[in-house]
């Protein structure tokens, strides 16, 4: 267990270095967030890279492999937490991952950063890998023993201001991020308090709420829940529809959900209703607008309807 005072010491040295709260540039590194489904049931990889859990993109590559939610997992640290685990279930030479791209890569020039993660695995190819486009190259954290149990897994880096964008990569991968040959069926990585912060010592992990780490997500990915308000349109066959976000996306969101069904209701009228989408009236940071048609109730113009369900998202994803 690791002692107060060691930790004391490592808060000290976060202190030294500028930063004591709000200092991972990781979003969701307690894999707390999950808004594009629930994937606590294993689940097929592809080698294409896909986001699962939020902010984290995974894929593999010349092996297959499953990926998966666990949540309430005790580390070896007693913190008790939501982890990212992925399976192998072939055998070949390749690497299955997970990556996260951070926004802010002007952040990182001319400094000296430390990434960290608690890590279970039974491969001693499991590692991280930080990658930093056009200045500090590739730098890869100590390898798992293989051992099966969960280990603190850390590097640093060096950064150069020629910086243009910066990745965290997690998984059994080689150590510029390749493929590894002897990957085998059942070799499995599991990680959670994943951080990447200033500065030559990996300190405590910092702890996030759910909101606080919701919101964050948000700001790449927004999942409507239902209560959103509409009219029906002057021209009656159609309801438009706006979507205010929770928070500012990084960029005017993609839109999906091309063949999505709303479900409505109008106040004080019983019973509900659906409709088709349509098409996008317009999008913004803050807000989008969709108009549906093929509405199941006639209504006069400018009667409010209250979505409850409809089957669209806004991505703003790097």
């Amino acid at each position: 267990m690791t002692s107060k005072a060691f930790g004391l010491a490592q808060l000290g040295n976060a202190y030294a270095d500028g930063a004591l709260s709000n200092r991972s540039k990781i979003i969701n590194g307690e894999l707390q967030v999950s808004q594009r489904g629930d994937y606590t049931s294993a689940t097929s990889l592809t080698g294409t890279s896909t986001y699962y859990l939020d902010r984290f993109k995974a894929r593999t590559v010349g092996v297959t492999a499953t990926i998966e939610q666990n949540l309430n997992e005790t580390l070896d640290n007693n913190d008790v937490v939501n982890t990212l685990r992925m399976d192998v279930t072939s055998t070949a030479t390749g690497r299955v991952e997970a990556v996260q791209v951070i926004e802010d890569f002007n952040w990182f020039k001319n400094k000296t950063i430390t990434f960290s993660a608690r890590v279970k695995s039974n491969s001693t190819n499991a590692r991280l890998v930080f990658n930093a486009d056009g200045g500090g190259g590739t730098t890869a954290s100590t390898a798992h023993t293989g051992g099966g149990g969960w280990e603190l897994l850390t590097g640093t880096a060096t950064l150069t201001s020629g910086v243009t964008g910066v990745q965290l990569y997690l998984g059994i991968q080689a150590a510029g991020t390749g493929d590894v040959a002897g990957v085998t069926s059942g070799d499995f990585f599991e990680v959670s308090e994943v951080q990447v912060e200033a500065g030559d010592t990996a300190t405590p992990f910092e702890h996030r709420s759910f909101g606080d780490e919701l919101a964050l997500c948000q700001r790449y990915y927004y999942l409507p829940d239902g209560g959103q308000l509409g009219t029906i349109a002057n021209n009656t066959a159609y309801a438009v529809v706006s979507y205010p976000f929770p928070v500012t996306m990084r960029a005017n969101p993609t839109f999906s959900g091309t063949s999505a069904t709303m479900v409505y209701t109008v106040p004080f009228v019983a019973g509900g209703a659906t409709g088709q989408y349509n098409s996008v009236e317009g999008v913004g940071k803050n807000s989008s607008v969709i108009n549906y048609s093929g509405l199941s109730r006639s209504d006069t113009a400018g009667t409010l309807v209250v979505v409850n369900t409809s089957d669209v998202q806004f991505s703003a994803e790097l």
